[in-house]
């Protein structure tokens, strides 16, 4: 969603200015200290070398929306489109001249970095031809040979570029779980191994995530093997994706709501970028490392239920021995168990046959896409731990080529599971019955055959049978017979036109099949709903975005909310004012030091401003007391660093806020009309706005204490 760089715009010559030395330093803020003469802001996180500028800058906080409520691909196809082709001679000349070549036409900073992002990612350093030294300072192959050759990066020479289009841009410095990383390992003493930079450019006043060097190659362990292509999850990631791989030095700039320790980011679960292009959700099992008594685990990953079934997935076992992974091969069985739950998720379990340490690589990829060299990726990966084996089997049967349950085979047939959506079957006895609805013509005559297969048997030994399959005007119907107290594979195959290979017999669809001899009572169900609703309950408790986005969307999900309908009503209520709470917060962080020092340099202010700020302040911990003379109030809101206004409301928490100071700051407002504020002051009226919203959370979450509670605006008394 574009703003005004998605409209297309006629492109005129571009006349480039005079040439000109290139004498910026790269770096304009960093987290490190980056020349002798830079400061540390307090308020911001961060080194710069001139403090004035931070009056026009936000500190860093969550932004309120989400990358994909402000980006769409398609249209900004236009400026990738010119940035790919940028004429030769300003490849040659100055960086100066080359980035305005590159932002002539954006009429925003979102199509400002696109432009930067799209030129920087695609330049292969393998094959472009540099010029024979010395290489002119200030020049395009100059920072591009140092990147060549490891003098500089990409984050730097992001951080120049920007520079040049005048907007703000940050270099952050911290550790990456990149090729470099092994599942599991210590961060903490492997920070020289997994250091790396990357960068948060200001985007319309909102921080946003940039990694060129990750967003240009892949360099899986082999630096010469190096290819280099745009990849977009790089490109403004959200920071709920990014903390997945980038764990920054200074804290506040990882954008969350609730910081990671280095300890947490160390055993938060290792996703790759293949998983957020398929838009997944990781809705169990958080941590990369996972430790099972039973030897049986299953994670649980939510995908867009309008794609799921395009998605294909496969899972890499390997076992640990001698300090090597070994890739576990069975020709009759298999560990793992990849089956989609519902149309809106994929479950991946596992059996592990002996105790020991395992790694379990998940990748997929979407079948729609058919570029060239675009394959399976890594979703994600997991250390896994056996303590104990499975009480029963410690494998399944081994599934055909269509892979567990009614997926795209079955709809490429023109066929649709009508009696059983899912991939596993309970069976009392072993009696089995299944049909497929018949969606077009083409699926009459497909000559259904099957194959029941045990454990430990090879497919190919089991002969191919028809005897209990029905076919009529509607819908194919199959009954079989398993074996009663054991599991095995149902393996349906249609006779199918190929347009290579002609008449084929094909695997269409695959069961799990889990028959019992004598009716058992599963309360597993049960159980997993209670475990479920807990979840919901404590991030109810907890009142954090994340937490409670991550508890709905697994009962949602798993289709759970008949089970529990008031908890998701509360949790769906309560995810809509926290995020009211966010924009609010925003717009706080958004205000430039200018508008706050207006504020401050009112002599005699209305005393609906005057009230405004001192109900703000007795939010943040200043009552009123000290805040009754405007000149107290001029003082608190003129402090810099860690007690500045702007860094003490980003650091403000709601759950630790008591109600009668809540219920204080709103008899400090009285009567007061936000209209009434807007006409003095517009910085006034946003803290208005934002003590507002925070006074009508408190009302909502103690609403049963409203009647009994008296309003304070003092500290309490110790005697």
């Amino acid at each position: 969603m574009g703003n005004g760089s998605s409209l297309k715009i006629k492109l005129l010559p571009f006349k480039p200015p005079p040439p000109e030395k290139d004498t910026l330093n790269p770096i304009q803020y960093a987290t490190y200290k980056f020349s002798r003469k830079c400061e540390f802001s307090e308020t911001h996180h961060m080194f710069i070398t001139d403090k004035a500028q931070l009056q026009t800058l936000p500190p860093p906080h969550v932004p309120h929306t989400k990358k994909s409520e402000i980006f769409d691909l398609l249209m900004y196809k236009h400026i990738d489109e010119r940035a790919l082709k940028v004429p030769s001679d300003l490849l040659k000349g100055s960086m100066a001249n080359l980035v305005s070549y590159l932002v002539e036409t954006c009429t925003d900073d979102l199509g400002r970095i696109r432009a930067i992002y799209t030129w920087l990612t695609s330049q292969n350093l393998n094959q472009i031809k540099m010029p024979l030294p010395p290489i002119r300072e200030g020049c395009v192959p100059y920072y591009l040979n140092r990147l060549k050759n490891k003098k500089g990066n990409y984050a730097q020479l992001l951080s120049l570029m920007c520079r040049h289009a005048k907007m703000s841009c940050v270099v952050l410095h911290g550790y990456l779980k990149g090729s470099t990383y092994a599942i599991g390992q210590s961060v903490k003493d492997n920070k020289d191994r997994l250091y790396g930079e990357w960068n948060a450019v200001l985007v319309d006043n909102v921080w946003r995530f940039v990694n060129c060097y990750w967003g240009a190659c892949a360099v899986d362990g082999d630096e010469n093997a190096t290819t280099f292509s745009v990849d977009e999850s790089f490109f403004l990631p959200d920071p709920e994706q990014l903390i997945y791989s980038h764990f920054p030095e200074e804290s506040k700039w990882q954008l969350l709501e609730t910081s990671l320790t280095l300890r947490q980011f160390e055993r938060k679960a290792y996703l790759k970028e293949r998983f957020f292009e398929l838009e997944m959700r990781a809705l169990s099992h958080q941590k990369c490392e996972i430790v099972t008594d039973t030897g049986e685990i299953e994670i649980l990953f939510g995908l867009p239920q309008e794609k799921a079934h395009e998605f294909e997935f496969m899972c890499l076992l390997f076992s640990k021995s001698e300090e090597k992974w070994k890739h576990i091969k069975e020709k009759t069985c298999q560990h793992d168990f990849v089956y989609y739950p519902n149309d809106s998720s994929v479950a991946v379990r596992c059996r592990l046959p002996k105790i020991g340490v395992y790694k379990l690589e998940i990748v997929g990829k979407d079948s729609r896409k058919k570029e060239k060299g675009y394959d399976f990726d890594w979703v994600a990966i997991y250390k896994i731990q056996v303590n104990g084996i499975p009480e029963g089997n410690t494998s399944f049967p081994k599934c055909c080529s269509a892979g567990w349950g009614p997926g795209k085979a079955l709809k490429e047939s023109c066929l649709e599971a009508s009696t059983d959506p899912n991939a596993i079957i309970f069976s009392e006895g072993g009696y089995v019955e299944v049909s497929f609805e018949k969606l077009k013509r083409a699926a009459a005559g497909l000559n259904i055959s099957y194959k029941i297969v045990g454990l430990n048997k090879s497919l190919d030994d089991i002969p191919m049978e028809e005897e209990g399959v029905r076919e009529d005007d509607e819908e194919y119907t199959i009954e079989v017979n398993a074996p009663p107290g054991e599991e095995s594979a149902l393996c349906i195959f249609a006779l199918i036109d190929d347009p290579s290979y002609g008449t084929i017999t094909k695997n269409i669809c695959n069961y799990l099949v889990i028959s019992s001899e004598v009716e058992e009572v599963d309360d597993s169900l049960f159980r997993e709903i209670e475990e479920i609703r807990k979840q919901l309950e404590e991030a109810l408790e907890e009142k954090k975005l994340e937490p409670l986005e991550t508890a709905v969307d697994l009962v949602e999900t798993k289709k759970y909310e008949r089970y529990m309908p008031q908890e998701m009503r509360r949790a769906k209520d309560l995810i809509a004012r926290l995020r009211k709470l966010q924009e609010l917060l925003h717009a706080v962080m958004a205000l430039e030091q200018p508008t706050i020092a207006e504020i401050r340099s009112f002599s005699n202010p209305l005393p609906e401003i005057h009230n405004v700020m001192k109900a703000t302040l007795l939010l943040l911990g200043n009552y009123e007391d000290e805040t009754k003379q405007w000149k107290n109030v001029q003082a608190i809101i003129g402090r810099t660093g860690k007690e500045s206004l702007k860094r003490r409301i980003n650091e403000f928490d709601i759950n630790k806020l008591e109600i009668d100071i809540a219920l204080g700051a709103k008899k400090m407002i009285g009567r007061t009309e936000l209209a009434d504020i807007k006409i003095t002051s517009m910085g006034a009226a946003t803290f208005f706005v934002w003590v507002m919203g925070l006074v009508e959370e408190m009302e909502i979450r103690y609403i049963d204490k409203l009647k009994t509670t008296v309003p304070r605006t003092r500290k309490k008394s110790t005697s």
